[in-house]
């Protein structure tokens, strides 16, 4: 996928847009937004650097340091969901191999002794990853629904979603129904 956007009454919308492939048809390629992209893996991220037990399991963690892991980990995290987003993609071009989006699932290929470095406070000083270097698949399962032209990203963990409320749409509905009462 390539980066986009497009512009509409002065104001920017980011997408990520599947590369057309030879003989492809339109309705096969996607458009993601970015921001909800972004948001997904940064809270996989996120999500991952905070249970102990996955990334003791991802990293091959062991032994007297667990305890150092795990809390930088944690500040990691911490650094991820707080900063600006100059900061969390510094951090994130460093840590992510790649980013595999597919229909039910997003895949997130974590450098692991990249990851390793960061935890025990060293500086990264190349984030070129090398053609052997071990990496760690983190699966997020998602669902793509189409919205027209736009694909929306629905992060599925097996659990319901508490739908957020459109400020927007409830003035709407309330100016409407003052209209009607008028």
């Amino acid at each position: 996928m390539v980066a986009s956007h497009a512009s509409k009454a002065g104001r920017r919308y980011r997408y990520y847009i599947s590369r057309p492939t030879e003989g492809a048809e339109s309705s096969s390629m996607w458009r993601l937004p970015a921001p909800a992209l972004e948001t997904v893996v940064i809270e996989g991220s996120a999500t991952l650097l905070e249970n102990r037990l996955r990334l003791t399991d991802a990293l091959h963690l062991a032994g007297e340091d667990l305890q150092r892991h795990w809390a930088a980990a944690a500040r990691l995290a911490q650094q991820l969901q707080s900063s600006k987003p100059s900061r969390q993609r510094s951090i994130l071009l460093k840590v992510i191999a790649g980013i595999t989006v597919q229909t039910n699932r997003l895949d997130i290929d974590l450098r692991v002794p990249t990851l390793l470095v960061m935890l025990a406070n060293r500086k990264v000083v190349d984030a070129t990853p090398a053609k052997d270097e071990e990496t760690f698949t983190l699966q997020l399962p998602i669902a793509i629904k189409r919205r027209g032209v736009e694909l929306k990203l629905v992060v599925t963990d097996g659990q319901a979603q508490t739908p957020t409320p459109d400020p927007h749409l409830i003035r709407a509905i309330a100016q409407g129904r003052h209209w009607f009462t008028q």
